[in-house]
């Protein structure tokens, strides 16, 4: 029994390894097609940050985003995102104090950039 459960936690973590690397795929083929779309880029921002851990190529997003004449809304969003990555890189806050608060405010960044995106 314990060999099966230990088969299927790996397999759990292979098949969400491959899922993100699918969401991505995505995002990337969804800015080719629209890349003045300043939702889409922060969206994918978001997912790099969030669930690939990739700071560096999720403040590129967020910048890219900012090119495209985003709402007032969107320019908040950017730029309360990047001084979170700022924050990350500088590492003002201690370690426990980043996670919960960048969870905190990252799932409530979500929540409304997908409210956003609902609305177009």
């Amino acid at each position: 029994m314990k060999k099966y459960l230990l088969e299927y936690e790996q397999n759990k973590t292979e098949n969400i390894i491959h899922l993100y690397q699918h969401v991505e795929l995505l995002y990337q083929n969804g800015i080719s097609k629209f890349p003045f779309s300043v939702c889409l880029r922060i969206s994918y921002a978001l997912f790099l940050l969030n669930k690939m851990n990739r700071r560096q190529q999720a403040n590129i997003e967020l910048v890219n985003a900012e090119n495209y004449s985003p709402t007032f809304e969107e320019q908040f969003i950017v730029y309360r995102n990047k001084k979170l990555i700022e924050e990350q890189n500088n590492g003002t806050n201690s370690d426990e104090d980043k996670e919960n608060n960048s969870d905190l405010i990252s799932n409530m960044n979500f929540k409304n950039d997908l409210n956003q995106c609902n609305k177009y």
